[in-house]
């Protein structure tokens, strides 16, 4: 996103989503402003009247732990971001109400292009999650082996071997039992090892 989008940002939406994310945290005005800010302070930034600068930005969005430009970034990339969570989600719900099938299809549907590796893999565990609820072991295998190279591009060895945890299942749903206990060894090493 260029620096000159950043700025163009309105004062009422920065504010709404610092508020919105304080009160998720259950944080007074107070607590967020700390030594640094009055209530009064946080409260018309809040509110669009006043625009923080950078650096008061960037003390609020530390104590909100998020980066700054999760309160700056358009509104489309925030509204995408959480329509694909969203939509994870939802098809959570499915595989665990018995519908895999609708799972698999919504998740199907995602577009992932530009997205990061770490959300990739995300998506392609509930992939293969789905699909082992929906009994094609050999579709999940895929699905999870994709996650695993995605997570370990990305140096994500907890999400690698959360992957290779549900590849154990998917190996043992193929009575390949010898793999799938190989797989939760490596699942339970990369854990340990922390």
């Amino acid at each position: 996103m260029a620096r000159e989008d950043l700025v163009k940002v309105p004062s009422i939406i920065l504010g709404s989503r610092l508020r919105a994310k304080r009160k998720g945290l259950r944080m007074s005005q107070h607590q967020l402003g700390g030594e640094d800010f009055s209530p009064s302070y946080v409260s018309a930034v809040e509110r669009g009247k006043i625009r923080p600068s950078l650096k008061a930005l960037y003390i609020l969005a530390d104590r909100l732990g998020e980066p700054v430009i999760y309160f700056l970034q358009d509104e489309g990339a925030t509204r995408a971001g959480d329509m694909l969570e969203e939509a994870v989600a939802s098809a959570k719900i499915d595989i665990v109400q018995g519908r895999p099938g609708e799972a698999i299809k919504k998740l199907q549907s995602l577009s992932l292009q530009g997205r990061s590796p770490e959300t990739q893999a995300h998506v392609q565990i509930s992939l293969g999650q789905a699909y082992i609820a929906h009994h094609q072991p050999g579709h999940a295998g895929s699905a999870l082996q994709e996650a695993m190279r995605l997570a370990d591009s990305a140096g994500d060895q907890l999400l690698a071997a959360y992957a290779r945890l549900y590849q154990g299942v998917a190996y043992y749903q193929q009575h390949k039992a010898g793999l799938a206990l190989e797989s939760h060894r490596r699942c339970l090493q990369a854990i340990t090892d922390g």
